[in-house]
C-alpha cells in the first residue's frame, strides 16, 4: 500500500498558505494527520521559551470515493480543530509543555530565527504510514540583513542588495522590549520587498532596561539613517507599532512628519506611565528635546474599571497625543475586547483627529490585545473561537500589507 503527502507550498514564507494533499487508496477510511515544528519562534509566545520547544497539532479526517484527502478542502472530524480549514494544523499548534531559556540581551549573540521545521505526518489506526518535512521562513532567501548600533537604540535593517531604491518601513514591538518579535514581523515584510528597520528601544545590553523616558530622536536618528541608505527611497518611509510599539509610533508621527503611511496595532491615543519592570516608573514612557511628555498615570483600579464602565477620551492634560497635522495615512487595528487598554476608544479618537481620508479602522471582536501575523498560533485567547480568532488575524495581517502597498 502506497501513502502520500504532497504539500504545494507556492512561497515558504510562514504567513502565507500552503496546501496539502493525501493519498492512501483506500475510500472512506480515517486518517489522521499531524504536524510537529521544530526551530521554532512564535510571535505570539512568552519571550522565554525556547524555540527547542516541540509544538504539535492533529486533525482526523475521512479520505473521499477515491481514497484522498484535501486538508484545505475536506472538514477535520475530530483533533486540535474541526471543519475545514486549510491552514488549521498550523493555527492550532500548541506545546505539551514549554522549555524556558534566558533571553538573548546581545544584538550580536541574537538569532534570526528566521525559519522553521514543519514535519506533516499521516497516521492510520495509531501507526505512522508516511511522513515529509519542509521548511517555512520568515525571511526570503534574498533578504540581507545589518545589525545597527546607536546610543540609546539597536536595530537590524533588512533589504535585497540591488540598485533599486525601495520604501521603508520601520517596526516597533511592544513592552517587552528587544528585537525578537519586531525582527520576525520586519522579516515578513521585508520579504515583500520593502526595507525594514526592526528597532529595540529598550531592554537589550547597552540600552536602558526599563520602558521609561526613551527619547523621541531614536526615531528622528532612525529616519536620518535610513534617507542615507542607498537601498532606501526616503520619500516612502512608514512606520508599524504594535501595543506600546504604537503608541512610541503616534508620538513620533506627531513631531516628525516623514511617515507617508502607519500601521498602530492595539494603539493608544495617549501617552501612558512608564514602567520600571513591572513597577510604575512616576516618570512618562517618552521624552522629546530631554523633556518629558506628559502622560496619563497607569492605574490598576482604571485597567478593572474599563471593563465595566464606558470609558471617556483622554483630555489633552491627560498625556494625549495631537496628530491633527501629520498627514500621515494611519490604519488602526483595535479590540473591542482588549484586555490591556481600550484600544478601540483610541482609534476611534486617533481617527477623529485626523482628515477623514487618512484614516482607517479595522475592528476585531473576537481577539483581544495580542494580535500580529498570519498563521501564528494564539495560545492566549484558547481554542473556542479558533477559525473567528484567526480569520480576524489574517485580515488584519492582510490589511497591513495591503495599507504600506497603498501608501508607500
Amino acid at each position: 500500500m502506497e501513502y502520500k503527502i504532497e504539500v504545494t507550498d507556492k512561497t515558504g514564507l510562514a504567513d502565507a498558505p500552503l496546501e496539502i494533499d493525501i493519498s492512501t487508496c483506500i475510500p472512506f477510511q480515517e486518517v489522521c494527520v499531524r504536524l510537529n515544528v521544530s526551530d521554532y519562534y512564535c510571535i505570539n509566545a512568552p519571550l522565554d521559551y525556547s524555540t527547542k520547544t516541540n509544538w504539535m497539532s492533529e486533525a482526523t479526517f475521512v479520505t473521499d470515493n477515491q481514497g484522498k484527502v484535501s486538508v484545505s478542502r475536506s472538514p477535520s472530524i475530530s483533533g486540535d480543530y474541526l471543519g475545514v480549514n486549510g491552514m488549521g494544523l498550523f493555527e492550532s499548534l500548541h506545546y505539551s509543555k514549554m522549555i524556558s531559556s534566558k533571553r538573548c540581551l546581545s544584538l550580536d549573540d541574537l538569532p534570526l530565527y528566521d525559519y522553521f521545521n514543519a514535519e506533516i505526518s499521516l497516521w492510520i489506526r495509531g501507526r505512522k504510514v508516511a511522513a515529509t518535512t519542509i521548511k517555512r521562513y520568515f525571511k526570503d532567501t534574498n533578504v540581507e540583513y545589518k545589525n545597527i548600533v546607536i546610543p540609546n537604540w539597536l536595530g537590524r535593517i533588512f533589504y535585497r542588495n540591488t540598485d533599486n531604491k525601495t520604501p521603508c518601513i520601520i517596526v516597533l514591538s511592544g513592552s517587552d522590549g528587544g528585537l525578537e518579535k519586531s525582527q520576525n514581523i520586519a522579516m515578513l515584510l521585508a520579504s515583500r520587498g520593502y526595507v525594514t528597520l526592526a528597532m529595540s528601544y529598550f531592554g537589550m545590553n547597552g540600552q536602558t532596561p526599563y520602558l521609561d523616558r526613551i527619547p523621541l530622536e531614536n526615531i528622528q536618528q532612525a529616519l536620518q539613517i535610513l534617507s542615507e541608505n542607498p537601498h532606501v527611497d526616503s520619500d516612502r518611509i512608514g512606520i508599524y507599532g504594535r501595543s506600546k510599539g504604537a503608541e512610541y509610533a503616534l508620538a513620533s508621527i506627531s513631531k516628525f512628519h516623514e511617515f507617508k503611511g502607519a500601521v498602530l496595532n492595539a494603539p493608544s491615543n495617549q501617552v501612558y506611565e512608564g514602567l520600571r519592570g513591572r513597577i510604575n516608573s512616576h516618570h512618562s514612557s517618552w521624552t522629546f528635546q530631554n523633556q518629558e511628555i506628559p502622560y496619563t498615570k497607569f492605574s490598576i483600579l482604571r485597567l478593572l474599571q474599563s471593563k465595566v464602565l464606558p470609558q471617556r477620551p483622554a483630555k489633552t492634560s491627560d498625556g494625549l497625543i495631537d496628530v491633527h497635522d501629520s498627514g500621515t495615512k494611519i490604519l488602526l487595528i483595535a479590540s473591542t475586547k482588549d484586555e490591556i487598554w481600550d484600544s478601540k476608544n483610541s482609534a476611534i479618537q486617533i481617527a477623529k483627529a485626523i482628515p477623514a481620508e487618512n484614516a482607517s479602522i479595522y475592528f476585531t471582536t473576537y481577539l483581544g490585545h495580542m494580535n500580529t501575523v498570519s498563521y501564528q498560533p494564539n495560545l492566549r485567547y484558547g481554542s473556542k473561537n479558533l477559525k473567528s480568532l484567526h480569520d480576524e488575524i489574517r485580515e488584519s495581517w492582510s490589511k497591513t500589507i495591503s495599507h504600506f502597498n497603498k501608501t508607500l
